[in-house]
């Protein structure tokens, strides 16, 4: 019997062959009978199974509670906070702290941020189907989150850090999975905070304060000429160094600009 022969063409030609062979058929050839002996045996062994691990269950909750299978309340526990974790992956970053004035708002000038926030998901535990019961139910945050498998407040303590503190992300709308792993890996395995050397953010801050004072000598000097400012993105040099620098321990001999 070829593999062909179990198609989904050949459904109702193989229903009527079991069939065949639960009255007794004795006439079917032998790879039939095989088969269908060895579905029925599986079958009957999940079967004991099933009523063994149901009778387990029964037994440990108490007298008169309803039997149910074995995990489903850790399986559906596990399923929300994998949503829940995906909810930090694609809108955390519209909860990092990124303004440094927000303690300091009055309640009128607080009625924005409040508004900004209610038009995305909420990340808390109802949004997700779980409560404060669940707080200590030990999970798993899939291959990246350290530590990969911890109780749930462990988890939140993680996410929060990684993406809603002071440095937001929003990378889910890349559609090349390559690259949307490995940001996760790189953002996760570190809490979104790479160690640097001292050297490293010696030479950050050397690019922003040499960024930050071109700025204001350009401001000063030709005041009222029109240019391009950098003000508010001089991160980007230091990233550029780092992007060159990088390039060129990877073997690159040469960068060229559009």
């Amino acid at each position: 019997m070829g593999q062909d022969a179990l198609s989904p063409q050949n459904l109702s030609y193989i229903e009527a062959l079991y069939a065949e062979w639960v009255a007794g058929g004795a006439q079917l050839p032998a790879g039939w009978q095989e088969l269908f002996g060895s579905l029925e045996s599986g079958k009957a062994d999940r079967e004991e199974r099933g009523g063994a691990a149901l009778e387990k269950n029964a037994s440990t909750s108490g007298s008169g509670a309803e039997a149910r299978p074995p995990g489903t309340d850790l399986t559906h526990t596990q399923s929300r906070f994998n949503s829940l974790l995906w909810a930090y992956r694609d809108v955390g970053y519209l909860y990092a702290r990124l303004n440094p004035l927000v303690g300091y708002l009055s309640s009128d000038l607080h009625f924005l941020y409040d508004q900004e926030e209610n038009l995305y998901e909420r990340l808390t535990l109802r949004e997700f189907g779980l409560g404060e019961k669940d707080l200590d139910v030990v999970l798993t945050a899939g291959r990246h989150l350290q530590p990969r498998t911890a109780p749930l407040r462990e988890h939140l303590k993680a996410l929060r850090e990684t993406y809603c503190s002071t440095i937001g992300i929003e990378f889910l709308h890349i559609q090349n999975r390559k690259i949307r792993n490995w940001i996760i890996e790189q953002v996760e395995t570190t809490r979104n905070r790479p160690a640097l050397a001292r050297e490293e953010k010696l030479r950050i801050l050397r690019d922003l304060v040499k960024a930050e004072e071109f700025e204001r000598f350009l401001h000063s000097t030709f005041i009222g000429q029109k240019r391009f400012s950098l003000e508010g993105a001089e991160v980007l040099i230091p990233a550029l160094h780092h992007l060159v620098d990088g390039a060129a321990a990877l073997g690159a001999e040469r960068s060229c600009s559009a």
